[in-house]
């Protein structure tokens, strides 16, 4: 199915925000209107936190990615990683995210980055071979958060 990615911007938060609630609900992650409103619209209208992409077909939003900047020690600089990964169950096993991916990737070297990282839930095996199929390598490595409150 041909797509395109769109770089949102603020006038896409109502089209990227349902896309955002059916990933979170997928997921059975917390999900607040309100406050990812606010979240979206912020990260948007910071453009050093890193980019989102809607991706389209004719009319249709499949569904959205988003990478957060960072940088790092390790790869030489300026680093991003893909926060959030949503294709709609309806359009998924049709090639699409691996495309949306391998987009993703030709972009880096504009972007200016070094890594691209992401992480997926671990039981999540359909996800982790198609992020292996696309050349993302399992670092044998664990993710720990701690988060401020």
């Amino acid at each position: 199915m041909p797509f395109e990615l769109i770089e949102a911007q603020t006038q896409h938060l109502n089209d990227l925000l349902p896309l955002i609630e059916k990933f979170y609900r997928h997921f059975d992650y917390p999900f607040d209107y309100e406050q990812h409103s606010r979240i979206v619209l912020d990260f948007l209208q910071n453009p050093h936190y890193g980019k989102i992409w809607l991706i389209k077909s004719e009319n249709q939003f499949l569904g959205y990615i988003a990478l957060t900047f960072g940088y790092t020690f390790e790869y030489g600089g300026k680093d991003a990683f893909v926060d959030e990964f949503f294709i709609a169950p309806e359009y998924r096993s049709q090639g699409i995210g691996k495309q949306a991916l391998n987009e993703i990737q030709k972009l880096a070297k504009p972007l200016q980055l070094n890594a691209l990282h992401l992480q997926t839930e671990s039981y999540n095996t359909r996800a982790k071979e198609l992020y292996q199929n696309v050349g993302f390598k399992d670092k044998n490595r664990s993710t720990l958060t701690w988060v401020v409150e």
